[in-house]
């Protein structure tokens, strides 16, 4: 939209720059505007003053400090996940991470229902509907394949068996 109200590409550039360099600090504004806090209420949270947070987040990401960013997203009840990958690393060794990531949130999210009961069953309906939502990204990702891999573009079935029995997803019936 900018580009559109300038002639200036160095304005433009410059502009759009600017805000990449602050999609952190904006992420921290909504999370603060989310939690119903002005910054005079945050800086009280933080044991600092109003214009100390003013200074925060009118700066860039790479001004922020990390003892300052812990604070904030503590003060607005959050709390902070850091991955640390090395540089280069591919796509499919990324996902192979989340994939890794999400076993384990999975597991510990059966580990509290015990026995049978409500909870017991609000867990197996997550973990059906997740498999299904899990099923729908791969079989979404795999249509866009280059057409000499047809076989792979192909939907992919889902197969819910009897609770406690591992969900398979498996290639779609010719």
């Amino acid at each position: 939209m900018v580009g559109s109200l300038s002639e200036d590409q160095t304005f433009v550039d410059e502009f759009a720059k600017r805000l990449a360099e602050r999609e952190l600090i904006k992420a921290l504004m909504v999370l603060r505007t989310k939690a119903d806090l002005s910054q005079e209420k945050l800086a009280d949270k933080l044991h600092c003053t109003q214009s100390k947070v003013s200074k925060l987040e009118s700066g860039t990401d790479a001004d922020l400090r990390v003892g300052d960013l812990v604070d904030y997203v503590e003060a607005v009840e959050h709390e902070i996940y850091l991955f640390l990958v090395p540089k280069g690393q591919r796509v499919v060794d990324q996902a192979m991470m989340h994939a890794s990531l999400t076993k384990e949130l999975l597991s510990r999210a059966v580990q509290p229902t015990g026995k049978e009961g409500p909870l017991t069953e609000a867990v197996a309906d997550f973990l059906e509907e997740a498999a299904s939502n899990l099923a729908r990204i791969v079989q979404k990702a795999a249509a866009t394949l280059p057409a000499d891999k047809p076989e792979l573009a192909q939907p992919l079935r889902v197969e819910l068996l009897n609770r406690g029995e591992e969900k398979r997803l498996t290639p779609p019936l010719v």
